[in-house]
């Protein structure tokens, strides 16, 4: 949309019997013509608001994006989910310093896999903060946060109540201006203080 919502336009364009779909999309905080798209299907990327895009990362199943608000070349990306293609190999907390152009899987005290739907998420006051949700498909595996730009990870908690919807219902955030009040989204709101 470019009038507020009034009207809209189809940009990244799948039809429905491409079983494809759309789950994360982030705007460049510093350059609203620069758009990533992470989707069943990987990561895609426009450098002209949406007018055309060009896949940077052909991964499945790109569950959730982040983007570092003062370095906006610093990119994470939780990939995996239930996929057709069980043996995926690609599950994982990605990370790119780039842009885009290259990826790296993170390791340093994360699970080595997983099966259900990871989200993440930077604090705001603080970009080098980065707190990961991990569930499996029907149980939870844990909360992970960085203090080092996903350097390295520390289990925070294993509990988190997902229920059997880990690979679905797994959303949350971070308190703007206070990293220890997070809301965890599973079939119901999680709150820790």
């Amino acid at each position: 949309t470019t009038d507020g919502g009034t009207t809209w336009s189809k940009s990244l364009d799948w039809s429905y019997d491409n079983k494809r779909g759309v789950w994360s999309v982030i705007i460049n905080p510093k350059n609203s013509n620069i758009i990533y798209a992470g989707t069943s299907e990987g990561i895609f990327k426009s450098n002209n608001s949406g007018n055309n895009w060009n896949q940077i990362l052909n991964y499945q199943m790109v569950m959730d994006l982040e983007i570092n608000p003062i370095d906006t070349s610093i990119l994470y990306a939780s990939i995996g989910n239930l996929t057709n293609n069980v043996q995926q190999t690609d599950k994982g907390i990605f990370k790119t310093t780039n842009s885009g152009n290259n990826w790296t899987k993170l390791s340093g005290g994360l699970p080595a896999n997983w099966s259900g739907k990871a989200t993440i998420e930077l604090y705001k006051g603080n970009p080098n903060l980065i707190y990961a949700s991990i569930p499996n498909d029907f149980s939870y595996v844990g909360y992970y946060k960085s203090v080092n730009s996903g350097n390295t990870w520390t289990s925070v908690n294993t509990t988190v109540p997902t229920g059997n919807q880990g690979w679905y219902n797994n959303g949350h955030i971070i308190k703007s201006d206070n990293p220890n009040i997070i809301l965890v989204g599973t079939l119901n709101v999680e709150k820790s203080t």
